[in-house]
């Protein structure tokens, strides 16, 4: 009895050390469990495309008119995830538990194309991946022909670089809402706009009707009408051009000479690029690529290694018209900011100075800077003091008004430059200029100004 007694002892100690054991055990694994949790809907999160990440805190209620690249967007939504009430918390489990899982359609095709050409090796992990963002990618570039297209009005920019023909292009879905991003060029002088997108029996043409366009980057979006409500839209994941290096992979998704859906892949040749767009004004920021573009690949998407969008394929340069290696893509973060204000308030809304300027590429008339040519009454610069050039009634002399020179202490050569300062301001802000005045233009003075919205870019 005794002896049954201290077995029973031994054997109940046993189990407690192993329930203690077990429950460290646990408690390291929920530890583990959670940063693996956190680690996972960050990537997910980062997975999601712009506009879902929009849907996503519209529905959540979650403030983010602030915040202007994705990060900031994945960010507000992961601080805002676990105070979030039942049903928009599940809202949001949901949408990142489907962006974590992998394209099984991707995965079949990448694994199975060796067998299904009749290969004897299996693909390079490099050729998998090209495969797979081209088959999660291809579904959301869209096929763009303008109809009843008037003749001339060629795109050339400078540099003798040339725009693809008008009549037909390539373009992306934007969102799940139906927004098709393309270049202005490629609709311009359309009536019409057909638009195709999907593959294979999912491949459908739509009538689509132009929201807005932005002619200085060279920028349209147009929205799909009648679209089934059982139709799944694929928008493209929308990535940053901020961070680009030269050298990684660019690869470039459109309809060349109406071949539709041809990918070709180079590499990010060049960044900080300057073409000019169809109303003259010059797009900073440019992509330059090897990725081959071709008549009809006006409008489409420059994606990185991942499928994410980092660029706008707009133009080449070439010498007989042909592709000789040198493309051109708007930056996407430039895309980003038009298509936003595009969709939000049906126009880009651009910051100016509210007056009229003498336009010269190098100064006015032999004056390092910008002059002045007339200041509206009662407008934010005369206020401010701004001078234009005005006539001396007695005289007939004319008195030339204030001239630029700096623009919050960043030199100003020419109206180019003052223009391109100026895109990277916004309405409302206060900038202070530097500028000369008085005879010889021997005075220099400091003029502290608000931006006003100088109206639509179109």
């Amino acid at each position: 009895m005794l002896a049954a007694r201290t077995l029973g002892r031994v054997l109940a100690l046993s189990r407690g050390a192993g329930q203690l054991v077990h429950g460290r055990a646990a408690a390291a694994a929920a530890a583990a469990g959670a940063t693996s949790d956190a680690v996972g809907a960050r990537r997910a999160a980062e997975s999601l495309s712009t506009a879902e990440l929009f849907r996503l805190l519209d529905a959540c209620k979650v403030d983010y008119r602030d915040a202007l690249e994705k990060k900031e967007l994945v960010e507000r939504l992961l601080a805002a995830r676990a105070g979030l009430p039942t049903a928009a918390a599940a809202l949001v489990e949901r949408a990142l538990a489907s962006a974590a899982a992998p394209s099984p359609a991707a995965l079949r095709r990448s694994s199975s194309q060796g067998a299904r050409h009749g290969l004897s090796v299996p693909l390079q992990p490099e050729e998998a991946g090209v495969v797979a963002t081209f088959a999660r990618a291809a579904p959301s570039v869209a096929f763009i022909t303008a109809v009843g297209v008037a003749q001339g009005g060629a795109l050339v920019p400078r540099g003798g670089a040339e725009a693809s023909p008008r009549g037909t292009g390539s373009g992306f879905l934007w969102d799940a809402q139906g927004h098709v991003v393309t270049n202005y060029h490629v609709i311009q002088h359309a009536t019409r706009v057909a638009v195709s997108v999907g593959e294979g029996k999912d491949a459908k043409t739509f009538e689509a009707g132009l929201v807005g366009v932005d002619r200085d980057k060279d920028l349209a979006v147009l929205k799909l009408r009648d679209v089934p409500q059982d139709y799944a839209l694929q928008p493209l994941d929308v990535g940053t051009s901020s961070s680009l290096l030269v050298g990684q992979t660019a690869m470039a998704i459109g309809n060349p000479f109406g071949l539709d859906r041809s990918l070709s892949v180079g590499v990010v040749s060049a960044v900080g690029r300057e073409v000019r767009s169809v109303s003259g004004r010059t797009i900073a920021g440019v992509i330059q690529t090897d990725a081959a573009i071709n008549p009809g690949n006006s409008g489409g998407p420059l994606l990185d290694s991942r499928g994410a969008l980092i660029g706008v394929n707009t133009m080449i340069l070439s010498p007989s018209g042909a592709f000789a290696g040198v493309g051109f893509a708007v930056p996407v973060d430039t895309v980003r900011r038009s298509v936003n204000q595009i969709l939000r308030h049906g126009r880009v809304a651009r910051a100016g100075l509210g007056v009229s300027v003498f336009h010269g590429s190098e100064g006015a008339m032999g004056l390092p800077g910008v002059l002045v040519m007339v200041v509206p009454p009662q407008s934010e610069a005369q206020r401010a003091g701004l001078r234009g050039t005005v006539q001396d009634a007695r005289t007939g002399q004319t008195i030339l008004g204030d001239v630029i020179t700096e623009v919050d202490g960043t030199a100003v050569r020419g109206t180019e430059d003052l223009l391109n300062l100026l895109e990277s301001k916004a309405v409302g802000q206060t900038v202070e200029l530097t500028v000369q005045r008085g005879t010889m233009l021997a005075a220099t003075r400091r003029v502290r100004l608000r931006l006003q919205d100088v109206g639509p870019t179109d």
